[in-house]
């Protein structure tokens, strides 16, 4: 019987320290692979803290160097234009027909009528290949042309260099997607993995957006153009016709301004009116004596 309990206690014991041991070596091995994935973690964020770095920045400057080479130029074409035309209406309608033939457009316009002159300011996008013969032929309605201001931009380095910049944020993403899908396992790694993956795709979007308007700018062109015309002075017409009892309030007003005035006027020069009255009684008392 003693030998009975006892073998059964050193079993208990025996299964106990296999039990710690398992236990411990699951423990390191958690511990392990928890450390294995913070250090691709923190590789991986170091990574892209550094990838501006000087060799990623030498590396992007080659690539847009070497995308440069192998891209023809963008340009951007602006022009300035202001002439004076026989009629600021008809010009505006042949500017229009010369627009829908060479597939350009007017962004904005404003009219505006002066006392001595009507003009017509224009916003106007054309394609780039037909930028020169559209002011040309713009050029061609004016009598007078005041200025013509003509720009070519040459946005080809911007353009590389926002689209490699582009393209290797792009790839970051990737990795952060990766790593949040594959890699982070607590809480407290999501939120940084997710951190940095909003603030890379901020810098996406900004990158994307800017490369859309260099490619707006450069595919059309715009001219900024301002045509009048001369015109005798129009009186500006009044928009509402008063009633009787109007002109006569205002008429009261006025009386009653003018009275106020007078007022003011003689308190301003009171002293210049004491002296004549002074001389003047002077005058008079002078001659009373003398007859």
């Amino acid at each position: 019987m003693k030998t009975y309990k006892i073998s059964f206690l050193l079993l208990l014991a025996s299964a106990f320290i296999v039990f710690s041991c398992s236990s411990r070596e699951a423990t390191e091995n958690i511990q392990n692979f928890d450390s294995e994935i913070l250090e691709e973690m923190s590789f991986s964020k170091g990574t892209q803290e550094n990838s501006y770095s000087s060799t990623q920045m030498e590396k992007d400057e080659r690539s847009s160097m070497e995308a440069s080479e192998s891209v023809s130029q963008y340009i951007i074409k602006t022009a300035d234009i202001k002439m004076m035309v026989e009629d600021v209406n008809l010009s505006t309608d042949n500017i229009e027909k010369i627009l829908k033939v060479n597939d350009g457009f007017i962004d904005n316009s404003n009219l505006e009528t002066k006392p001595y002159s009507l003009s017509n300011t224009l916003n106007i996008r054309v394609p780039a290949a037909q930028f020169d013969l559209v002011i040309k032929e713009i050029t061609t309605l004016a009598e007078y042309i005041d200025h013509r201001v003509v720009k070519a931009e040459d946005a080809t380095k911007a353009y590389v260099d926002t689209e490699v910049r582009l393209k290797n944020k792009l790839e970051v993403e990737k990795r952060y997607i990766e790593i949040l899908r594959n890699q982070a396992k607590t809480v407290a790694d999501v939120l940084e993995v997710e951190r940095q993956l909003n603030d890379i795709r901020i810098e996406i979007e900004s990158a994307q957006s800017y490369l859309n308007t260099l490619k707006d700018q450069i595919k059309y062109s715009t001219i900024n153009l301002e045509i009048y015309q001369t015109v005798n002075y129009v009186k500006k017409p009044e928009t509402n016709q008063k009633s009787f009892f109007t002109d006569v309030k205002e008429a009261l007003q006025f009386g009653w301004n003018a009275v106020l005035s007078f007022i003011l006027v003689f308190l301003h020069l009171w002293p210049l009116f004491a002296i004549a009255s002074l001389i003047v009684i002077t005058v008079v008392f002078i001659k009373r004596r003398k007859k």
